[in-house]
């Protein structure tokens, strides 16, 4: 995907065209790297995570308020994402018309709902796992940094820029 541009208005966090080439570039290397991805894969929490060389690559791309904790959740879960994935991830949450659920309104409540890094990588991994790593990589280093950011009452957004309505909006959309 190298057209950057389209996408920009999507990603809350990550809106810098020169950040999402060098988020892009790192997750490269990192899912080319086959021995480190199938270690990070096989990691259960992260702490696990901790100890990987990419974590120093992505907390020098992250913006600066990002967490260890949070760092590790994304690379652990990068670990999981296809390279051919493209959609977003509250798109790809989105129930359509006539099919069933990626997933259920309870695994949905606890992933909007984790109350720690490890509650979060947790109930992601499942997620990703579920809809087989067919996830454009940017909007799931966007979601975890809404999260931390919501989390950490940072910047309390407006409600239908919070990252519940956010999600909770595209998974009920078409239902209706």
């Amino acid at each position: 995907m190298d057209n950057f541009e389209e996408k920009k208005e999507y990603y809350y966090k990550i809106k810098d065209i020169e950040m999402q080439k060098k988020i892009r570039n790192t997750w490269q290397r990192l899912i080319s790297n086959k021995i480190y991805r199938a270690q990070l894969k096989r990691s259960t929490n992260i702490k696990d995570i901790l100890s990987f060389p990419y974590i120093r690559a992505f907390r020098k791309i992250l913006p600066q308020w990002t967490t260890l904790d949070s760092t590790a959740v994304i690379c652990g879960i990068l670990a999981h994402v296809d390279e051919n994935g493209r959609e977003l991830l509250e798109d790809r949450l989105a129930i359509k018309k006539g099919e069933r659920p990626v997933c259920s309104e309870e695994k949905l409540y606890l992933l909007v709902h984790s109350k720690t890094c490890d509650e979060l990588y947790k109930n992601l991994r499942r997620l990703i796992s579920h809809i087989k790593g067919n996830i454009d990589p940017l909007s799931i280093i966007d979601f975890v940094l809404q999260w931390e950011d919501e989390r950490r009452n940072i910047k309390k957004p407006r409600f239908n820029k919070s990252l519940i309505y956010k999600i909770y909006n595209k998974y009920y959309s078409s239902k209706i």
